[in-house]
């Protein structure tokens, strides 16, 4: 055999040997749930993150019909470690989830009320237990909210933002314990009933982003550290016409103070990109990098972004909503996998998961991932069953975008 021979051969085998690697970290056949619980679409909603890692497990915080549970991932599968002493025991709404070390702070989202949990590890336990007792607001606004988001910024304060009456909304805490907070601070308004936020710690300050379908525009308010709750920075338009806004958010920030936004747009117009993933560079400058295209046979919807420090990379994660060939609805947690901080989010990604039964919300961690530790998300489908998906950044994401 010639040489030339050889290095034909070789040209052609090698993506298949990576594809064949690839896929020894992250299969696409149908998943199998890891288990249930019984409400529907328990990983619901945008743009909340409900997966931690800590004390070398993953961690998630789940609604059932008698309240939230937590659930812990070690060598053997999912379990839950709720008992009498659980800090979200009888408490309901679909959680967003803050977490530092061995504090994690959860906000509960129902229609008409938000609650703050605040709590920390016990080893007597091997769980968490309350840090302070949890805070529930009422929201009268007409419609009430439709969700929320928490985080904390650089003193210790607690923050939340979230929708109601078509504004958008913060209230922070005077303390790490998230007893006291202060009245809600309107952040925008005229908003339409379809709009949500996310708010997120930055260098310097947090920040709220929101959609505006009224204007057709993303917007963002900035709030610096040790300034009065109710001091922030003029709104900031991150882009505007063209069909760029859809309530679909979900935030993520790098070791730099990069923000990335992942986001859904309205332009709903076929082989033309659904999705568009917003960057904030550490100057405040923003820029929009468009993917996902809509396809007669596949629809990308509720986008999430993970980031990973080592490598320097992004997990774009979102449903691809679809039909196979019987007609019958096959649905699939996308992946796709990106270099910081020249992302280019329009390339081929990979399935993680794809079942028949209406598999959606998939649902990742706010902080970076894990170092050496294969990472996780958790997708749903209205039956109540939980769907994982584990993936190495190291080998796919590398391969992905090479």
């Amino acid at each position: 055999m010639s040489l030339i021979h050889i290095l034909v051969m070789f040209i052609l085998l090698v993506p298949t040997a990576l594809a064949g690697a690839a896929g020894q970290d992250a299969k696409s056949e149908t998943a199998q749930p890891v288990f249930r619980l019984d409400v529907p679409d328990p990983t619901a909603d945008k743009p909340q993150s409900k997966i931690w890692y800590s004390r070398g497990c993953w961690w998630t915080c789940l609604p059932t019909l008698n309240g939230n549970q937590i659930w812990h991932r070690t060598a053997a599968g999912w379990s839950q470690v709720d008992d009498s002493f659980s800090p979200v025991r009888g408490l309901f709404g679909h959680g967003d989830v803050c977490a530092e070390q061995d504090q994690v702070q959860i906000v509960l989202v129902s229609p008409q009320e938000l609650t703050v949990v605040v709590m920390s590890y016990d080893e007597g336990r091997s769980g968490y237990v309350k840090a302070s007792p949890p805070t529930t607001w009422t929201i009268t606004a007409d419609g009430g909210v439709e969700t929320a988001t928490i985080t904390k910024d650089a003193t210790g304060r607690l923050w939340v933002a979230w929708d109601a009456g078509q504004s958008i909304w913060a209230r922070a805490s005077n303390g790490p314990a998230g007893v006291a907070w202060t009245d809600p601070i309107l952040l925008g308004s005229h908003t339409s009933k379809d709009d949500i936020c996310a708010i997120t710690n930055l260098p310097g300050g947090v920040g709220t982003i929101w959609t505006n379908q009224n204007t057709d525009s993303v917007l963002f308010r900035f709030h610096h550290d040790g300034a009065a709750a109710d001091i922030w920075d003029q709104a900031q338009i991150v882009a505007r016409g063209s069909k760029t806004a859809d309530d679909h958010l979900n935030c993520a920030v790098t070791e730099d103070g990069t923000l990335y936004v992942a986001t859904k747009t309205s332009l709903d117009t076929l082989n033309r990109p659904q999705l568009s993933l917003r960057q904030r560079d550490p100057n405040g400058q923003w820029q929009s990098h468009p993917y996902a295209a809509l396809s007669p046979h596949a629809v990308p919807t509720r986008p999430i972004v993970l980031v990973s420090s080592r490598p320097q990379q992004l997990v774009l994660c979102h449903t691809f909503y679809g039909n196979d060939e019987q007609k019958e609805r096959v649905n699939s947690i996308r992946g796709l996998f990106c270099r910081h901080p020249n992302p280019d989010p329009a390339i081929a990604g990979i399935d993680l998961l794809q079942a028949s039964t209406g598999l959606s919300n998939v649902t990742g961690c706010k902080s970076s991932l894990p170092i050496n530790v294969p990472s996780i998300v958790l997708a749903s489908d209205q039956n109540g069953h939980v769907y994982e998906a584990k993936f190495n950044v190291r080998t796919i994401g590398l391969r992905a975008v090479e």
